[in-house]
């Protein structure tokens, strides 16, 4: 089980020490055992209770005022788009750039909770919002899911939760997990700025490896730029605070607002799986051009005129159309992707699946 779940004690704490300063803290027994003693264990107790709580009230209202998130939301359209604008999660905004603070256990649960709880609100349905308990809970377990030192596990039961979609990605992260120290992992994200698109055992186990990893192309979002890794505030490999800085791109911003939901094109074309290269290359010919033509037209006058309702079909259209151009382009240029697409509208046209 060290495999899944390499760290037990850790967690516990981690939880236990939040509880202890929250107003949960009755459910534990050394809470209790400390009132029934009075004295000073009796005002300790008091004490972690009130300092934590004042700390998740201060974090409510920095995120509500924006300046504090949470885990942000479940829809990967809608966090892609809001990580686009520059923003991160579990982080604190000072200016324009977002300090992570997800790894300055324990003072993390208290905060991340505290967001969570005040911004669920944004991402639940009007009968959920009604239930400031269902909010809670659902605070809470995003929360526990996400800690750092429970990662393996969370991976693990994603991938035997829906095996299709994520137990091929979970078990090529654990062998090349195995087959390249994590000292190494770390040199290389210090060195490398990029996030890597990978397809391969052999693509991820590169894109570990100072070096190495230059072979993998970047890793794009739908609009064809590289995804930045971010930068430390101090040395890479020592720090456990991310910056990352808010973007004052108009298109990006403006599929935000909108809350446009544009997830990246599917990396299969027929029934024929598109390599890291492939795949890069698409993403970039089909999202630069569209960006670029929604800028164009931001700038015109007609776009103030343009109800919200008529630029959220705008945008859907114009990526649409430039996936098709760029699908066609890329077809032409590789053979065996052609090949398994001209067989795919084939068994479509005798009716065969």
């Amino acid at each position: 089980m060290k495999l899944f779940l390499p760290f037990v004690r850790t967690p516990l704490n981690l939880l236990k020490y939040a509880t202890e300063r929250s107003p949960a803290a009755p459910v534990l027994k050394e809470f209790r055992e400390a009132m029934q003693k009075g004295g000073m264990a009796r005002d300790q107790a008091v004490a972690r209770v009130s300092m934590g709580s004042g700390l998740a009230a201060l974090a409510t209202a920095w995120a509500l005022d924006g300046r504090l998130s949470g885990s942000g939301p479940t829809d990967p359209r809608e966090r892609e788009a809001l990580r686009n604008t520059g923003w991160q999660p579990f982080s604190v905004k000072v200016g324009d750039r977002w300090y992570s603070y997800q790894r300055i256990d324990p003072f993390a649960r208290i905060l991340s909770t505290a967001a969570d709880f005040a911004t669920f609100g944004e991402y639940m349905t009007d009968e959920e919002r009604q239930n400031i308990g269902t909010s809670l809970a659902l605070a809470i377990a995003r929360n526990v899911s996400t800690m750092p030192t429970l990662d393996p596990a969370a991976s693990a039961f994603e991938a035997l939760s829906d095996p299709d979609r994520y137990l091929g990605r979970y078990a090529k992260n654990l062998a090349a997990s195995a087959a390249v120290p994590n000292i190494v992992t770390q040199t290389n994200s210090a060195l490398d700025p990029y996030m890597r698109e990978t397809d391969t055992l052999m693509d991820t186990i590169k894109s570990r490896v100072p070096g190495l990893s230059d072979e993998i192309p970047p890793r794009m979002n739908l609009w064809g730029d590289p995804i930045e890794r971010g930068n430390a505030a101090g040395p890479d490999i020592l720090s456990p605070v991310w910056v990352s800085e808010e973007r004052k791109d108009p298109v990006m911003n403006e599929v935000r607002r909108l809350d446009v939901r544009l997830s990246k094109p599917d990396r299969i074309i027929g029934r024929q799986r598109m390599s890291a290269d492939q795949y890069a290359r698409f993403v970039y010919m089909a999202g630069r051009p569209a960006k670029d033509m929604i800028g164009r037209m931001m700038g015109e006058e007609g776009w103030s005129r343009m109800p919200d309702g008529a630029r959220r079909i705008t945008i859907r259209r114009i990526v649409e159309t430039f996936r098709e151009q760029a699908k066609r382009q890329l077809l032409l240029a590789e053979p065996d992707l052609m090949a398994a697409y001209e067989d795919q509208r084939a068994r479509r046209r005798s009716g065969e699946r």
